[in-house]
């Protein structure tokens, strides 16, 4: 686990561009791999994510009961008071209160079906004695109501980690489910970046989405876009450590979000090139018209994107018609009754495709009612990182710059 962090959410639609794209594997050179970079923004998204929003919560429970967490300030009011923690700060926070998180029925038994143990005893494998990476805001002050997000710094790979929480049913079912069903499109001009670059100067998102993203912010009065970006844009100009990439990830609902912030910031001047949006079981956010917008983010070196996604998880698999996914697809496999793993198929939407791979793809990735039997399990967190670290062996042959040198 050492190299993971030191180096790291019906038939029709979208024709002549949902087709395959295949790669041959070739031995990778020393440095970061594909896996490294996936493993990475997995702990993000797939654990961290929601693990620290179930320890946020045993701590407003003990602040309530009047005995307070250890590891936590409380403002007089119960809310926990923001401050940034390093890896080291978070596994102390973890290990100085098993006793309570145990007792703690709901949000005890949620950190452990979510695999945090195993995430701090992975942690312990790393040297986190220089406290290098450091989560450095965790906002989910009104996510009865807001979007959730968090921005991370890795000051070893010199990254910025910006990760956005998928859908949790037991703290914020209305609002996560709410962007979720509104799959009505909202249609806006393209960034002044894309202005005249392909044929429509206008993309049309998922309205649910979108109106996620740009509300404003019950603390701030600004649009979260607005609000992260204004945090990663002085994390990039004020910092000692002089951060050269901004990664971005989620999953499920936060991978939509991933997506879709990934295109806004990769379509910002001032942010450093090319962004990194690595999510899991994401659904579909935009129409044609974002597909291409976000394929000349990438040509010209903007934008990098891999989506990883379950075989029979329906998620992925919506909204259908009108819509279409972006980015390089890599899909895992899982036979658990055999007890083995197929290696992952990897595919880029691509007009340059014959029909037969166009006809494969688009039956993978659109037929939802086919795969509802196994959503809880195959949409899980746990089960994307238990398939990838199957697949360690077929992700260690790849690089993600080398994907788009080759693309290219």
């Amino acid at each position: 686990m050492n190299r993971f962090i030191v180096a790291p959410l019906l038939l029709v639609g979208s024709i002549l561009l949902a087709v395959s794209f295949g790669l041959t594997q070739a031995p990778v050179p020393d440095g970061t791999d594909l896996y490294n970079d996936v493993r990475g923004m997995a702990y993000m998204a797939n654990n961290f994510a929601y693990s620290w929003a179930y320890l946020k919560q045993i701590a407003k429970e003990a602040h309530e009961s009047g005995k307070g967490m250890e590891g936590f300030e409380m403002d007089n009011d119960g809310t926990i008071v923001q401050s940034a923690r390093s890896l080291g700060d978070i596994i102390k926070v973890y290990e100085d209160n098993k006793e309570l998180i145990e007792n703690s029925k709901t949000f005890g038994e949620k950190l452990t079906s979510n695999n945090f143990n195993e995430f701090v005893e992975d942690m312990k494998d790393i040297d986190i004695e220089g406290d290098s990476l450091v989560l450095q805001r965790y906002d989910d002050m009104n996510q009865d109501e807001e979007l959730v997000y968090s921005i991370s710094t890795d000051e070893i790979n010199n990254r910025i980690i910006v990760t956005f929480r998928g859908t949790e049913n037991s703290m914020a079912f209305g609002s996560n489910w709410g962007a979720n069903i509104d799959i009505l499109k909202v249609t806006e001009d393209v960034p002044a970046l894309l202005k005249g670059e392909f044929k429509s100067d206008t993309v049309s998102i998922h309205k649910g989405f979108h109106t996620y993203m740009h509300k404003e912010s019950l603390q701030s009065g600004k649009s979260f876009y607005d609000e992260i970006t204004r945090q990663v844009k002085n994390l990039l100009q004020n910092s000692y450590t002089k951060y050269t990439s901004v990664y971005v990830t989620g999953h499920s609902l936060g991978a939509a979000l991933s997506t879709l912030y990934s295109y806004y910031i990769a379509s910002d001047p001032d942010i450093p090139g090319p962004v990194k949006c690595i999510n899991f079981a994401s659904p579909r956010v935009g129409d044609r018209n974002f597909l291409q917008a976000v394929q000349h983010l990438e040509k010209t070196q903007r934008l990098q994107m891999i989506r990883v996604v379950n075989d029979n998880d329906v998620v992925p698999t919506v909204p259908t018609i009108g819509f279409s996914h972006v980015g390089f697809q890599i899909k895992l496999y899982s036979n658990l009754k055999a007890n083995k793993e197929k290696d992952p198929d990897m595919f880029y939407p691509s007009k340059d495709h014959g029909i037969m791979k166009w006809m494969k793809q688009s039956l993978s990735n659109r037929v939802p009612v086919l795969y509802a039997p196994a959503v809880g399990r195959e949409h899980a967190g746990t089960e994307y990182t238990r398939r990838l670290e199957s697949s360690m062996t077929w992700f260690k042959s790849f690089k993600l710059d080398k994907l788009y040198i080759e693309l290219m």
